[in-house]
């Protein structure tokens, strides 16, 4: 008696229009089952949602160098306080 998931999973390379036999494309690669259209969209959302996180570095001031929030606490602590005259 074979798994559910086998059977499942062989009918489903079986309908696939983009790989072989086995489950790969002709490049090589592990076939996704998906057409190219939908893999597109979905690395254009995975870049809109990585720029989306990047956009408030991009908000700070040209001449202020960026340092990470651990390593810019830190350079805070390290300046020597200043004297007055």
């Amino acid at each position: 008696m074979e798994d559910h998931t086998q059977m499942t999973s062989r009918w489903v390379v079986r309908q696939c229009p983009y790989c072989d036999e086995h489950g790969y494309l002709p490049n090589g690669y592990l076939c996704h089952h998906e057409p190219p259209e939908v893999l597109a969209e979905r690395a254009h959302r995975g870049a809109n949602l990585a720029r989306a996180q990047r956009r408030p570095l991009a908000t700070q001031s040209r001449d202020e160098p960026y340092l990470p929030p651990g390593l810019a606490a830190r350079h805070e602590t390290d300046q020597p306080e200043q004297e007055t005259a």
